[in-house]
């Protein structure tokens, strides 16, 4: 993709030359660093596959449900990064959906607590969440920190 778009047309009269070159200048500035992310993230799937791999080998020994839960975690990283689309400003979609989430729960959390202001333990909860973030407890099924 790349290398047709800077291949040279050899066309008589400056001005065509000139119009040419022009759309050939956008095409490579939304093009090019398009493919030059989707290369990264391909390197990053390798990296995490061969990282699956490895732990795969060195766990062959000892298969237990923890380890099944790390090697699908592996491979369910190696299937986030193979897509440019995946990134946000270099940080990874299901990262910046995991931080607004916890975001969401803690402004939720501290509106429910200025409208009962008479539980002011939730107030101090709901700012600690908004500093930590939350983590959620399989117990109580609340959000603690």
């Amino acid at each position: 993709m790349i290398k047709k778009i800077f291949k040279t047309k050899k066309e008589k009269g400056e001005g065509k030359n000139r119009v040419e070159w022009r759309k050939r200048f956008w095409l490579a500035a939304y093009i090019v660093p398009y493919e030059i992310c989707m290369y990264k993230n391909k390197i990053k799937a390798q990296q995490y596959e061969n990282r699956a791999q490895a732990k795969q080998t060195s766990y062959a020994y000892k298969s237990t449900s923890a380890d099944e839960n790390r090697r699908t975690n592996l491979y369910a990283m190696s299937a986030v990064g193979t897509s440019a689309s995946f990134d946000v400003l270099g940080v990874p979609l299901l990262r910046v959906k995991l931080y607004l989430t916890s975001v969401y729960i803690s402004l939720y959390t501290l509106h429910f607590a200025v409208k009962h202001q008479n539980k002011v333990s939730l107030l101090v909860r709901a700012i600690l969440m908004l500093i930590s973030g939350p983590k959620f407890s399989h117990q109580a099924y609340t959000c603690t920190w």
